[in-house]
């Protein structure tokens, strides 16, 4: 917990001067999440070692920590455009939370599989995979209201803006999903695609089940 917060101080501050010194905005998130991967690598394989003996493998370990970055990345970047409004300056306040999002994520995976344990009950396959479904799940979440709505979802949000029991070309649950989400979360991406996000969850626990 101590070096996940070391790593987030690191972080902002990096961030801070990249971007005073002419980085772009995607630049400067990515270079400073860059910056600490390698930190909390080291942390997190220091920690195995002394609680486990024996030999594992860096290549892998490292091969694997790539992947963390950049599920790390995606999220992280994902919540600064969230908190960058018009005209907004990039800076230490619009970056914290989302520096601390991508430290949690980088730390999180990094010991669930980065670096893998040598016992081979200590963290299950269901473990690792329930770990990846929800971060995966969450960078979904992230991104919902990011794109602009394309042409057919433009379509459904007009005629969800005049209830009905049934329309031209669809039945009207898309609509009642679309107007519940606006009626929520304001009119924006996020309110029109919310409820499929929700439809999505259930038709995917029962797969499961």
């Amino acid at each position: 917990m101590l070096a996940a917060l070391v790593c987030w101080i690191i972080a902002v501050a990096l961030f801070t001067l990249f971007t005073r010194t002419g980085f772009s905005l995607v630049a400067a998130h990515l270079a400073a999440l860059a910056a600490i991967c390698p930190l909390i690598f080291f942390v997190v394989l220091r920690q195995r070692r002394r609680a486990e003996s024996g030999r594992r493998s860096l290549a892998l370990s490292s091969a694997r920590l790539v992947v963390a970055f950049a599920l790390a990345a995606s999220v992280q970047g994902a919540v600064l455009l969230h908190l960058q409004g018009p005209g907004t300056v990039p800076g230490m306040l619009t970056f914290a939370p989302a520096a601390l999002t991508g430290v949690l994520i980088l730390a999180l995976v990094s010991v669930v599989w980065a670096v893998p344990s040598l016992d081979r009950d200590a963290v299950g396959k269901e473990t690792v995979l329930t770990v990846f479904i929800a971060a995966l799940v969450v960078l979904r979440l992230v991104y919902l209201g990011l794109p602009e709505l394309m042409e057919q979802e433009a379509y459904y949000w007009n005629y969800a803006q005049h209830p009905d029991l049934s329309y031209l070309d669809h039945p009207p649950m898309v609509a009642v999903l679309i107007w519940l989400g606006t009626s929520l979360l304001g009119v924006s991406e996020l309110g029109v695609r919310i409820g499929a996000l929700l439809c999505w969850l259930i038709t995917a626990y029962f797969s499961y089940r």
